[in-house]
């Protein structure tokens, strides 16, 4: 089991005020509205796991699915795969895909925790913005 960092709860954060609209989030695959605070039943699903940094925190990887689509998605990876390249387009699907085969370092030009810190500054500053 990976653990919930902050920075995990920080992007949770920063995608619900994101991507939030009166008071409820939808699942991205199948629609269903859900409370904002029903942590429950939508799950900050990641298409390449959360143990790959390089892309843990990247908004393109996550997505908000309800309990049931996040498990058939998890089930069924090539049908998650062509769900993600419908979702974001051929383009930004392989970008995706290249960012996910890098390191921290070859992305950033930063070690990891040089990265982290500087990325959750940034996602706190974007959340008062909301």
């Amino acid at each position: 089991m990976i653990k919930i960092t902050k920075y995990d709860r920080m992007l949770r954060s920063l995608l619900k005020a994101k991507r939030g609209k009166n008071g409820a989030i939808q699942c991205s695959r199948c629609g269903r509205s859900y409370p904002l605070d029903d942590c429950a039943q939508v799950h900050v699903s990641h298409f390449f796991g959360r143990a790959n940094w390089a892309v843990r925190l990247d908004e393109e990887n996550v997505d908000f699915h309800c309990h049931g689509c996040h498990q058939y998605l998890g089930a069924n990876p090539h049908i998650h795969a062509e769900w993600k390249r419908e979702q974001l387009g051929e383009e930004r699907y392989r970008a995706l895909v290249l960012r996910a085969h890098k390191t921290i370092k070859e992305l950033y030009g930063v070690k990891k925790g040089v990265y982290l810190d500087q990325w959750y500054e940034q996602a706190k500053k974007e959340l008062t913005d909301f």
